[in-house]
C-alpha cells in the first residue's frame, strides 16, 4: 500500500515486477490506516513508511492486530531516531523480541565512542536512580543494541497489558 507511488514513477511497483512477484502481491494505492484493518492475519509485515515516531507507531499497532503470534514485522532505515525511538519503545512495551534470521552484518566503521565517555556511561549506570537521572540513550546507546539498518522484529505473545502498564524506553 502507497498512495505515493505514481509521485515516484511507479518504482516500487516495477521493483516487484522485475522481481518476477507481482502475482504474488495485492497493491492498493492507499494510505495504512485505510488498509490494514481489512486484511487477514499476517506472518509478515514490512513497516517503512513516513518514519515520524507516531505514524510509524500506528502503523505498528494495526498491523499488531493482525500479525500472526510468531510472526515477524520489519522496520527500515534504522539511522533515523524516530525508528531508533520506536524501537525502544515496542521493545520495551511489548511482547517482541528482535528477530535475527542469519548473523547480523557487520556494523560500519562509523565513529566509535571515546574510553572516557564509555567510563562514564559505565559509572553513572551503576548510580541509584541511574535511570530517573540519565537519558536511556546516554545509559544505553543504540550502538549497544547492534542492529543494522533493517530490523525484525518477532511478535512472542498477543497484547495483554494492564490498561495503566507503561514500561520508560
Amino acid at each position: 500500500m502507497d498512495p505515493f507511488q505514481a509521485q515516484f514513477g511507479e518504482c516500487g511497483l516495477e521493483m516487484v515486477r522485475r522481481a518476477g512477484l507481482n502475482h504474488r502481491m495485492t497493491f492498493h494505492r492507499k494510505f495504512a490506516e485505510e488498509v490494514i484493518p481489512s486484511l487477514p492475519e499476517v506472518g509478515f509485515a514490512f513497516i517503512d513508511a513516513s518514519h515520524l515516531f507516531d505514524l510509524t507507531l500506528c502503523e505498528f499497532v494495526l498491523t499488531d492486530k493482525r500479525l500472526s503470534v510468531g510472526g515477524v514485522v520489519a522496520f527500515h532505515d534504522m539511522w533515523m531516531p524516530a525508528q531508533q525511538a520506536f524501537i525502544r519503545y515496542v521493545l520495551s512495551n511489548r511482547k517482541y523480541r528482535v528477530f535475527r534470521p542469519a548473523k547480523a552484518a557487520p556494523q560500519g566503521k562509523g565513529p566509535r565512542p571515546s574510553a572516557v565517555k564509555e567510563l562514564l556511561r559505565s559509572m553513572a549506570s551503576k548510580l541509584p536512580g541511574a535511570q530517573r537521572i540519565f537519558a536511556r540513550e546516554f545509559l544505553t546507546p543504540w550502538s549497544k543494541f547492534e542492529l543494522g539498518n533493517l530490523v525484525f522484529l518477532q511478535k512472542e505473545a498477543s497484547d495483554e497489558r494492564d490498561w495503566q502498564f507503561h514500561q520508560p524506553f
